[in-house]
């Protein structure tokens, strides 16, 4: 069913191969199954390239549920579990629950990852995963745009990990 394995394998192979036309198709896929999540009232939670499969015709799907919430539309989702520091909202690093917000920050850095062909983690200039937190939710920093990424990409991805979930752009 996804003879292509993970999206972070399959980018790692395609370096080099696939074109920003590509890119965009892998992009659009994931996001159309993120809206769908949202629009079915469950929040993934743990949105990143390890976790969408890639099919034999490079259609895209999301996995790994295991941190999946059904919630309201408006509502937040509270928790004290581990999460995935690197792809988390900083909100939600800061003890706020997460909400349909919390997932487009963590959209954008998972189109940083298609983008960049996922040959590094986010946030790699930052060794120590507990170090992430407070770089990300208490100094706002943000990665750099990857080389080749079109810049009306990027200025999506930075809407996309807005500081104030408020202002994150929400379909």
């Amino acid at each position: 069913l996804a003879s292509r394995g993970s999206l972070d394998s399959h980018l790692q192979r395609a370096q080099g191969k696939l074109n920003t036309a590509g890119l965009l198709q892998i992009s659009h896929h994931v996001a159309e199954g993120v809206q769908y999540l949202h629009e079915m009232g469950v929040l993934h939670r743990d949105l990143a390239a390890r976790n969408v499969l890639v099919a034999e015709d490079g259609s895209c799907k999301l996995a790994d549920f295991g941190l999946s919430r059904k919630v309201g539309q408006n509502e937040t989702y509270v928790t004290l579990s581990r999460v995935p520091i690197r792809w988390t909202a900083p909100e939600v690093l800061l003890g706020s629950g997460a909400t349909q917000a919390s997932d487009c920050y963590s959209l954008a850095i998972l189109l940083w990852e298609i983008f960049s062909f996922a040959r590094e983690r986010p946030y790699a200039d930052i060794e120590d995963n507990l170090d992430v937190a407070p770089h990300v939710a208490g100094a706002g920093h943000r990665m750099s745009r990857p080389p080749g990424c079109p810049p009306r990409v990027f200025a999506l991805i930075e809407r996309l990990w807005k500081p104030d979930p408020d202002d994150r752009l929400l379909a």
